[in-house]
């Protein structure tokens, strides 16, 4: 059997993961989870603390880390107290930096990979699933159309999650429709949404649940949002391939994610 064996560096690490995830002990959030809150003290030291920068690359600010480091981090922190809503917050933003560094311009990753590395600006949603798509993504119909130099963006997302705490997010439209599209995989774009600037062109309704209490899930109405064309992130009509490319590490940190999670329950027991 193949044991990969960690480095130094990367013991350092895990050691230093631990010892921030415990100023959050299961007491903390037992409180959170009661009360129905969003962990707002503990991301937030997660981003002061640099933690979520680990993916994004020296040259941005970040610390330059890859797969196996993210997933101690993530490991670590759903081994924590917190399990998957302690880890969530830094996954959803390693997921959503990757994209970015994979496949946005130059002038996208200088304006906002630094400040996300340096926990100034909070990129946690990801707006891909629609009401009568599910998983099938290339049925969604969100349209975003393009007029001069910005695109127009009208539709619907549902089960979106920390819209409520977030300062960007990550949204899948089509450019093209899809009865227009050559391949129905084709025709789909990303966009860099900063969500602070929306204002009334995207309307939020959360969505009750008793399952992940501490964290937001919500649906969003999309009317007239407008986002500059130099927010398109990587090529038009290819925001589909450009998400398939950085699951596989996602699945990765997922799986470090349920490990961290199985340890803890057995420590419990």
């Amino acid at each position: 059997m193949f044991v990969h064996q960690l480095t130094e560096e990367q013991e350092m690490l895990r050691k230093a993961i631990q010892e921030f995830a415990a100023r959050y002990p299961a007491e903390y959030w037992r409180m959170k989870d009661e009360r129905r809150e969003y962990p707002s003290e503990f991301v937030s030291d997660l981003m002061r603390s640099g933690w979520m920068g680990v993916n994004i690359p020296q040259e941005y600010g970040g610390a330059g880390y890859g797969v196996t480091e993210t997933s101690i981090v993530l490991e670590e922190l759903a081994r924590s107290g917190g399990g998957f809503e302690a880890a969530g917050a830094a996954h959803a933003s390693y997921f959503n930096a990757t994209v970015l560094v994979k496949h946005a311009s130059e002038e996208l990753k200088l304006r906002y990979l630094p400040a996300i590395a340096r926990g100034e600006l909070r990129f946690q949603s990801l707006a891909i699933t629609e009401q009568g798509s599910g998983f099938d993504t290339p049925s969604i119909r969100t349209l975003a159309a393009k007029q001069g130099d910005k695109y127009v963006i009208n539709g619907s997302k549902v089960f979106i999650s920390r819209i409520l705490h977030t300062d960007l997010m990550l949204l899948l439209a089509r450019t093209t429709p899809y009865e227009q599209a050559a391949r129905r995989t084709g025709g789909m774009t990303l966009f860099l949404v900063d969500v602070r600037r929306a204002g009334d062109a995207i309307r939020i309704r959360e969505i009750p649940n008793n399952v992940r209490r501490t964290v937001d899930t919500s649906e969003l109405f999309i009317e007239n949002l407008e986002v500059p064309e130099e927010n398109i992130v990587g090529e038009v009509g290819r925001g589909f391939y450009h998400l398939l490319d950085v699951v596989n590490a996602e699945r990765i940190d997922l799986a470090a994610e349920c490990i961290g999670l199985g340890r803890l329950a057995l420590s419990r027991a």
